[in-house]
C-alpha cells in the first residue's frame, strides 16, 4: 500500500510505514502546479495559508529527517 499526503507522516499515525518518501519541489514549479491545479485565483492563498501550514509542519516534526529518501527538486 502507498499512502501520499503532506500530512501523512504526522507523527499522530506512529511508526507504520516500512519507507518513508521525502519529495519536495521548487517554488517555481510548486507555483505553476497551483494555478495549473486550482486557477491563478487560488495562488495568494495557498502562498498565505496552506503553503506556510505546511512548512512550519514539517519544520515542527522534523518530516523530511525521518523520511528514508529525499528527492528535491522536482520539476514540471
Amino acid at each position: 500500500m502507498i499512502v501520499e499526503g503532506a500530512y501523512s507522516c504526522h507523527p499522530y499515525f506512529g511508526d507504520i510505514y516500512d519507507i518513508r518518501i521525502f519529495v519536495d519541489v521548487d517554488h517555481k514549479t510548486q507555483k505553476d502546479r497551483i494555478i495549473k491545479r486550482n486557477g491563478a485565483e487560488m495562488l495568494s492563498r495557498f502562498g498565505e495559508e496552506w503553503i506556510p501550514k505546511k512548512e512550519a509542519y514539517f519544520q515542527t516534526f522534523g518530516i523530511q529527517g525521518i523520511c528514508d529518501i529525499v528527492l528535491f527538486p522536482v520539476s514540471a
